[in-house]
């Protein structure tokens, strides 16, 4: 796995710890923060093809595949699908979501 950046810097992940988040509001002047962790159903496309389509174009997917040969890129790839077709239903492919809900009142 590529490297996600040291704690705290930017990047995708850089909020995903609550309580950094709440130090980047408490920093802003904001007050009264709450973190609450929500579950829910993250629709993700109409078929397997059509989530490995849009995740291929991402950077994530770029600096995850450098390197690779075409080979070991297509079994990756080839493992992701597989991995996304376990979750299809009727509405598509579903994964599990889960994330903070952040909320903050402006100090004063």
């Amino acid at each position: 796995m590529p490297g996600l950046g040291q704690p705290g810097a930017p990047g995708p992940f850089s909020l995903a710890d609550p309580g950094r988040a709440g130090q980047v509001l408490r920093d802003a002047a904001f007050a009264q923060i709450a973190a609450e962790q929500v579950a829910r159903p993250m629709p993700m496309g109409s078929s397997a093809d059509d989530v490995l389509a849009v995740m291929r174009g991402t950077a994530m997917a770029q600096v995850l595949m450098t390197g690779l040969d075409p080979g070991t890129a297509g079994q990756a790839w080839a493992a992701v699908k597989a991995a996304l077709q376990a979750h299809a239903g009727p509405g598509g492919i579903t994964l599990a979501g889960t994330a903070w809900l952040v909320t903050a009142r402006r100090a004063g």
